[in-house]
């Protein structure tokens, strides 16, 4: 088995400002964890991909609530509990004349069905395909990925970057003035639906995201920093993004679960750093090494390397 995995290695936070500053016009006084959860990945992944212009990131931000909520999770099409009450969802919207084709009834090859899932609500299956083919994975083959919350925010990130729902993309409606089209950039989703709404709030998200990033949102993974700590988890970052998996692993745990956690475990042990507590680094990959060891040789290289240069650089 091959596949290719994506690793939020480090966090992106906002702060308490910009959430105080729109509890009340986004979330009406209360932010559900879900969605502090959901905007910190969609930050990450966002300047990951180099969407570093606060008005495409407020875009993104809004167009998560829009569609599914203020929770900002992924979710089933009609917030169905399961795949038979999706697909009912949908086939009703069929009879009642609201959709032209009923796109949940099962595909003649796969035998699954391609309704609204994850935070974009991704719909048929030539745009199951498209999406996999831009994530890397067989998306069309295991559709409830998008349930997912990291994949379905890399979804929405790189669809509505590159224009992969509608043709329309994020950077189509930078005006020559500087300004930024927010009613018209519904569009790179869903027409004009909510248009309005889907304004107010990226401007909302705007204003908080100004406060905290005035001069656009930062990439960490190229931010420079020379602390050892920093070095040491930047490579191993690298090293581990994208590693194909190795034939005969033990799967009676998901990769993607336990490169998640190591990648998670390492951004926390950074953040003792600032506490004078570097050791904690060279103990927690060794550590990594006993629990990765034996599931991907490739991870095992790259936690073996990743000490020795721990090593290097505090001598």
């Amino acid at each position: 088995m091959e596949g290719r995995l994506f690793v939020m290695v480090t966090s992106y936070d906002p702060g308490k400002s910009f959430y105080d500053a729109v509890r009340g016009p986004v979330f009406s006084g209360s932010i559900p964890q879900e969605a502090i959860e959901t905007i910190q990945f969609i930050l990450k992944y966002a300047a990951d991909a180099r969407v570093s212009s606060l008005s495409e990131v407020a875009v993104l931000l809004a167009t998560s609530v829009i569609e599914v909520g203020h929770k900002m999770q992924p979710v089933r099409e009609g917030f169905a509990k399961t795949d038979a009450v999706a697909r009912a969802h949908v086939a009703r919207l069929f009879q009642s004349g609201r959709i032209s084709r009923d796109y949940a009834i099962e595909h003649t090859e796969t035998g699954l069905s391609y309704y609204g899932r994850g935070i974009a609500q991704i719909t048929h299956y030539e745009n199951y395909v498209k999406l996999g083919e831009a994530l890397n994975i067989r998306l069309e083959l295991d559709p409830d990925r998008l349930l997912e919350l990291h994949y379905s925010v890399l979804a929405l990130v790189i669809g509505m970057r590159d224009g992969l729902y509608t043709g329309h993309k994020l950077s189509d409606y930078h005006r020559a003035n500087g300004g930024y089209s927010w009613q018209q950039s519904r569009r790179i989703i869903n027409g004009d639906d909510r248009a309005q709404e889907h304004a107010e709030l990226s401007k909302a998200f705007y204003s908080a995201l100004k406060v905290v990033y005035p001069k656009g949102l930062p990439n960490m993974a190229t931010t420079k920093d020379n602390t050892p700590l920093s070095r040491v988890v930047n490579g191993l970052a690298g090293a581990m993004v994208s590693v194909p998996l190795a034939e005969g692993i033990d799967t009676t745990i998901d990769d993607d679960t336990v490169l998640m956690t190591v990648a998670n475990l390492i951004s926390s042990i950074m953040e003792l750093e600032k506490f004078g507590y570097g050791n904690a680094m060279s103990v927690t990959l060794g550590v990594l090494v006993l629990f990765c060891g034996g599931r991907c040789p490739a991870i095992f290289a790259a936690l073996k390397a990743a000490i020795a240069a721990y090593k290097n650089t505090v001598r």
